[in-house]
């Protein structure tokens, strides 16, 4: 490999600016080398508007073009390299940069820190990686791929380990799960965008899967034919799926383990949580039925006390196995601290976040009083530590 001497040699001349002619997969290869060499190493990437800067202060000229890589950041560049007779391969952004070279770090277990970065750059790094994954999978979807089980166990510890990457300072969080009719529990228009309204108030959420929905389903075929009798056939397909979905299911929980996020319980061990706190029984099949009181159990059971139960507001199954099933687990868990909120054209926005603020506002005094040391021991500086579960982009503060 070329030292850098010979690097910087090479370079497009654009204004007294001198770019590395680099595909944007060359760069992040570049820049991964860079990682593996002694010292501290910088890139920057100038766009028209920085070269401009440059031209006028010899200072910044001086610190641009001594960058161990000085990448095109704008179209605006390559144009004026090619008006010049010596043309660049491409516009390498940034943000793209960045986003590459985060996922070589991530694939070598790399950690990364960022300095100087304002409130709120983390969790719009786990936005842009959240879009970008989508992408990816959707893309894969659209050109029949990414069905299969290898290809699943194989993308899974690449997305984990990319949002694994995104810094991080663990402080204290209100932790609040989120349960509910299968639309409003997930939809944002459904649910006034809940999930974002939660973390505006600093918390860190748990909206349980969709997938645990699936086996539901799934398992209350079988479950009505031992219930009730019927076709084995349809029971044994039910069985089957049951059998398929937990294959994936203790990928996903093992990935999550290993990158350090909070996992489900596993399906086979949820279903057993409502008949061994006598609750609600198995036979408890309309809409989200059993499933629901059983989210709730394992949210508490977790770490994640302070629940929002969302149901429409004429879900009948919905209320009986939701709101009917808290005085229950009050009595079980006396720090469940759960509130039923509904979702309905006639409810209004403003009295459903109060509501919320309401739940948060008893969660927080716990939380603070957990914090505290008893009134009988000598109040001295401590470093206060809390074992909190992720995701991340919650529990940043940069």
């Amino acid at each position: 490999m070329e030292s850098i001497t010979e690097v910087k040699n090479m370079r497009i001349d654009v204004l007294g600016v001198g770019f590395d002619n680099l595909t944007m997969t060359e760069a992040v290869s570049r820049g991964a080398a860079l990682l593996e060499e002694p010292g501290c190493h910088y890139v920057v990437t100038p766009n028209p508007e920085i070269v401009e800067v440059c031209r006028e202060n010899p200072a910044a000229m001086q610190a641009v073009n001594g960058a161990d890589l000085v990448l095109p950041d704008g179209i605006g560049v390559v144009k004026g390299a090619a008006m010049l007779g010596t043309p660049l391969k491409e516009k390498t952004p940034g943000i793209e940069f960045a986003a590459g070279l985060m996922g070589k770090m991530a694939e070598s277990g790399r950690s990364l820190y960022l300095l100087g970065a304002k409130p709120g750059v983390a969790d719009l790094a786990a936005e842009r990686l959240q879009n970008k994954w989508l992408d990816i999978l959707c893309d894969e979807v659209r050109h029949d791929k990414g069905y299969s089980g290898r290809e699943m166990k194989a993308v899974m510890p690449k997305i984990a380990a990319e949002f694994a990457a995104i810094p991080v300072r663990r402080v204290p969080k209100v932790k609040v799960g989120v349960v509910g009719e299968i639309y409003v529990k997930y939809s944002p228009l459904g649910n006034n965008e809940l999930e974002k309204f939660l973390a505006s108030q600093d918390c860190e959420v748990n909206l349980p899967g969709l997938m645990g929905f699936v086996q539901y389903c799934a398992y209350n075929m079988a479950e009505t034919v031992r219930l009730y009798g019927g076709s084995l056939v349809e029971k044994t397909a039910a069985e089957a799926a049951l059998t398929l979905i937990a294959g994936m299911e203790k990928v996903i929980i093992k990935t999550l383990k290993d990158a350090g996020y909070h996992a489900p319980m596993p399906f086979s061990e949820l279903i057993k949580l409502p008949e061994q706190s006598h609750t609600i029984g198995m036979g408890c099949k309309m809409g989200e039925g059993w499933l629901l009181t059983a989210e709730m159990l394992e949210l508490v059971r977790s770490g994640y006390e302070n629940i929002v139960c969302a149901q429409p507001f004429g879900c009948l199954p919905n209320h009986i196995c939701g709101k009917g099933m808290v005085n229950k687990i009050r009595e079980l868990y006396p720090e469940a601290n759960i509130t039923p909120i509904d979702y309905d054209p006639s409810a209004t926005r403003v009295n459903q976040e109060n509501r919320i603020k309401l739940m948060l506002a008893v969660a927080r005094e716990r939380l603070s009083e957990r914090r505290e040391p008893p009134a009988d021991l000598p109040k001295v500086r401590t470093s206060v530590s809390a074992k909190l579960t992720k995701p991340k982009s919650l529990c940043a503060n940069i």
